[in-house]
């Protein structure tokens, strides 16, 4: 047992080590924009001092990491992780106390910001030990508090009073967290067992046959053999099965518990923005924003790789238009390629596609991710055309290239060219082999065309949409509010009650937010919504669906709903779809939110 046990450890401590490289790296990174950009807030001496002793202790965690991986005792290599991320919790906590005794109020809402994005990738890293989690969260959130409360005030006192209570949920959705992973762990070395006693058994079988036919007075006694052993591999198959079936339910689960905290960071963020802040201060909100819209499409890629691999990623066509698609992926990318000092172009167009536009977008985000990666001068340029009847959308980069005998293994899982040493900053090699299962999933085709030293060329075919289609990047018109709108949110995670209400207030709603059925229930008596939002999972077993039914039957007509989910489940969704309420996926964009908020008021 105790063996188990060890394994399962080592095997946490392996999904940590894996990411410990990047994750240190962009946490330096982070250190350094964050001087940068905070130097005339906080007193230089001051912020020089933090941030050399934060590149002291993070060379020498990393240079502590190089000795870790010769180790073998998972606990000696757990303790090692521990200590790693409370180190560097406490370094980035000492950030929160150098900006409240050496800025101001400004940096200390820089402070804030910036340690919602970095401690969004610490808990990805720590997310399978959950005292590592811990360790990164007690300093962190004690010294936010702390800084709030010293400054003063009411809205600062509120936000240090708020910021325990965002981190005892987080504290929560941590240990959910690394049962999951214990879990799939413990699935996956089932697993294992069970195909070696399925080998072992076949083994004995043939061995069965091959005694029969040498000895035709054992030949009855050989066919029993082998029928036990077919019916032992038939329970060994039903028993892989299950333990499948059981995969799936917890990416559902896992993908449910790791969307809710960046829901609920969603919905506070667009709130603050709501309120009066200066430019700078909308500065900061925005590069929040953006951090924790690329930490939920992290998420979503990583979650849509294991579904992938479960085999529960189904395309579901729809007509959209090309160049929307074309301004989003401008959006995330170009920064990306301005730092680097590359050319960014988008050729628009006014074509429509028959895709599945969350597919399609991943598949582009793959391609334009490589090309930036492997494009040192120059730069990329992203289009649409048409070709014998289809589209094709192309990415083309000025990068290193590739040479012809590689091109069909690129997108082998793990394979990478030009890094033999595996250095995980150069990503783990499986952007394209996502690329190609996502491409055979859509029923089309991926096509490459490649000089080394000149650059490539990727071409994704979709079917054309004849039909014209309003232009979907167009603003929502100022004159469509929501004043007035009496909205019924029903969640039982206080964190995106709290969140949804100043959101909807904010735009001018009527809000009431209760947390379960009954509650509901009581709400309804006293005044109809206009609009009800539920979450789709809530206790004692209860789901969305059940209580959008339950509260159209009290008020005698169908109220208009929206469920929210961050469950990934088939069935799930076939379940929530049957009330016919709109259904969004965790975490929710905001502007989505407000756009069929504005359709079901109108």
């Amino acid at each position: 047992m105790n063996n188990r046990a060890d394994e399962v450890l080592r095997q946490q401590t392996a999904l940590m080590a894996r990411n410990f490289p990047i994750t240190m790296l962009t946490s330096f990174m982070a250190a350094v924009l964050t001087t940068l950009a905070t130097q005339h807030l906080i007193q230089k001496l001051a912020l020089w001092t933090w941030f050399g002793s934060h590149a002291i202790a993070s060379a020498g965690m990393f240079a502590w990491f190089r000795l870790y991986v010769r180790s073998y005792d998972p606990h000696q290599a757990a303790r090692w992780m521990v200590t790693c991320v409370a180190v560097m919790g406490i370094s980035w906590g000492s950030f929160a106390t150098v900006s409240v005794f050496y800025g101001d109020s400004l940096g200390m809402l820089y402070a804030m910001a910036i340690l919602s994005g970095v401690a969004s990738g610490w808990f990805g890293l720590s997310g399978p030990i959950f005292r590592a989690s811990l360790a990164f969260l007690i300093p962190t959130s004690i010294a936010v508090s702390s800084g709030f409360f010293y400054l003063g005030g009411a809205s600062y006192t509120a936000l240090g009073m708020m910021i325990p209570v965002y981190f005892l949920l987080l504290y929560l959705q941590m240990g959910n967290i690394e049962k999951a992973s214990i879990r799939s762990i413990e699935l996956r070395m089932e697993n294992t067992d069970l195909v070696e006693k399925l080998r072992q058994e076949s083994h004995q079988a043939d061995l069965a046959r091959t005694a029969a036919d040498t000895a035709r007075a054992a030949a009855d006694t050989a066919r029993a053999a082998a029928d036990t052993a077919r019916a032992t591999a038939d329970t060994a198959c039903q028993a892989a099965e299950q333990a499948n079936t059981d995969k799936s339910k917890f990416l559902a689960a896992a993908s449910h518990d790791l969307r809710q905290p960046l829901h609920a960071i969603g919905m506070f963020l667009e709130a603050l923005q709501l309120t009066d802040l200066n430019d700078q201060q909308q500065l900061v909100l925005k590069h929040s924003k953006t951090a924790s819209n690329a930490a939920g499409d992290m998420l979503t890629t990583l979650l849509d790789f294991s579904r992938l691999d479960a085999g529960v990623v189904h395309a579901t066509p729809k007509a959209f238009n090309v160049q929307m698609l074309l301004g989003k992926l401008e959006q995330v990318f170009g920064a990306q390629a301005d730092a680097k000092n590359l050319v960014y172009r988008t050729r628009e167009t006014k074509l429509a596609a028959h895709a599945d536009l969350s597919l399609v977008n991943l598949v582009m985000h793959n391609l334009i991710s490589n090309a930036i990666r492997y494009t040192h001068k120059g730069g990329l340029m992203v289009s649409c055309r048409k070709r014998a009847g289809r589209l094709v959308l192309e990415v083309w980069d000025t990068g290193i290239g590739i040479a012809e005998q590689d091109q069909a293994s690129v997108f082998k899982e793990f394979h990478q060219l030009g890094n033999s040493e595996r250095d995980h900053r150069k990503g783990l090699g499986l952007g394209l082999a996502i690329v190609q299962r996502l491409v055979q999933e859509m029923g089309t085709q991926i096509q490459i065309v490649s000089r080394p030293g000149r650059g490539s060329v990727f071409r994704l075919w979709l079917d054309k949409y004849e039909v014209h289609l309003p232009d979907e990047s167009l603003s929502i018109p100022a004159t469509l509010n929501l004043q007035g709108l009496y909205v019924l949110v029903v969640d039982d995670e206080e964190s995106v009650r709290l969140g949804m209400q100043e959101l909807l207030v904010g735009w001018g709603c009527i809000c009431r937010a209760v947390e379960d059925l009954p509650q509901a229930l009581l709400a309804v008596k006293d005044l109809l919504p206009d609009v009800v939002i539920s979450d789709y999972r809530l206790r004692d077993n209860v789901n969305g669906g059940q209580v959008v039914e339950a509260l159209r039957g009290v008020a005698g007509r169908k109220l208009p709903a929206i469920i929210i989910t961050g469950d990934t489940a088939p069935e799930r969704l076939r379940e929530a779809q049957k009330t016919q309420a709109v259904l969004l996926h965790k975490p929710v964009s905001t502007g989505d939110l407000r756009k069929i908020l504005q359709e079901l008021a109108h």
